[in-house]
């Protein structure tokens, strides 16, 4: 099963075939000290250390760090909504981010572009830098004009590099430019190391951290969300809420 170590740095730092072996592992680990400096902070960070916690550590903060690095291997796969001007190419990128375990969907225009940024929720958007009917650094705009968008990463794809045009889609939101001559693994990890960031930051800002559930504000728009899906399609839709009594009484014991 998936385990992770809580060790003291010195400890560790007298161990560095251990850390070596859970580097190799991929086995988080977290670091205790009685200083939180910036120079003990580095020392972790060297030795491999996945987090870095002032001793004694509050054990609330402690639960939500470990729950955070032990989510089941079958969680969702980050899924990436991918735009190009030319339906081939995106095809072509969507097909190796699938083969990689990634989910993904190609928009066939800008405004079915934002229709699954509502509906669909991606981790991750890939756009096309120079499409025909309004420009990524256009369309990156007018994304990042709604509140709900802003945190969700874009990584623009051109086959011309400029320096200008990097500029150009970094102010208009990108946060990564590559060219569409990239190496696929490179690709394919960027993707996966940028979606698995979003989505912790998502995660955080979306869901209490004691039950997991969604909080209020994401309730609210996720049921607006599905009811104009089912306006659009005609469904039923049934919304339960449940009411536990005496709620209290629990939150004030544990």
């Amino acid at each position: 099963g998936t385990f992770a170590v809580i060790a003291e740095l010195e400890v560790m730092e007298e161990h560095p075939e251990l850390c070596r072996v859970l580097r190799n592992d991929a086995i988080p680990w977290v670091a205790l000290s009685s200083d939180e400096s910036f120079s003990h902070r580095l020392r972790a960070v060297r030795i491999g250390a996945s987090g870095f916690f002032l001793s004694p550590v509050s054990p609330s903060k402690m639960v939500v760090l470990l729950d955070r690095w032990m989510k089941p291997a079958s969680q969702e796969p980050f899924r990436i909504l991918v735009y190009d001007g030319d339906p081939m190419v995106a095809e072509y990128f969507s097909v190796h981010l699938e083969l990689a375990g990634l989910k993904t969907r190609c928009a066939a225009g800008p405004e079915e572009v934002l229709e699954h940024l509502f509906e669909w929720r991606p981790d991750l958007l890939m756009l096309d830098l120079h499409t025909s009917e309004c420009s990524g650094e256009e369309l990156s705009a007018v994304i990042r004009q709604q509140d709900e968008f802003l945190g969700i990463p874009i990584v623009f794809l051109s086959s011309a590099s400029t320096q200008e045009g990097e500029f150009g889609a970094i102010r208009a939101g990108g946060d990564e430019f590559l060219s569409k001559n990239v190496r696929l693994n490179h690709l394919v990890d960027m993707i996966q190391t940028r979606a698995a960031r979003a989505r912790q930051l998502r995660s955080l800002s979306e869901k209490d951290s004691l039950t997991g559930l969604l909080n209020h504000a994401r309730i609210k728009e996720t049921l607006s969300v599905e009811i104009s899906r089912a306006h659009r399609e005609k469904s039923d839709l049934a919304f339960v809420m449940l009411d536990i009594d005496l709620f209290k009484s629990i939150n004030d014991s544990y």
